[in-house]
């Protein structure tokens, strides 16, 4: 396994002990981890070793939710979502009777 594959497997585990979904935002990690932290921390009782696997996994997402590049600029305004209504349903047996705005008022 080459060091990239290694890394994005740790990340995966990392996700998966955080029960988090593959789309996740910044702020779900960290409130996932105090939720973690909460039931695991040695002084309320819970387990050191697995704490520490909470730990470690929190600074592997957060340092890639901090250090991941992302583009920043303006969405594309093309995209008309009643136009890809009709573009996808306007043919369907349900929906296409609605298509012709005369046949509905008349």
């Amino acid at each position: 396994m080459n060091p990239a594959e290694e890394k994005w497997e740790k990340l995966e585990r990392a996700r998966k002990l955080f029960g988090l979904p593959a789309r996740t935002t910044r702020k779900e990690v960290v409130e996932r981890y105090h939720q973690l932290a909460k039931r695991f921390h040695p002084d309320h009782g819970g387990d050191a070793e697995k704490m520490k696997e909470i730990n470690e996994a929190y600074q592997l997402l957060i340092s890639f939710c901090d250090n991941y590049p992302i583009e920043i600029k303006p969405l594309d305004n093309t995209f008309d979502p009643v136009d890809f209504w009709f573009q996808h349903f306007s043919e369907d047996p349900v929906w296409g009777k609605f298509t012709d705005k005369k046949k509905r008022r008349g």
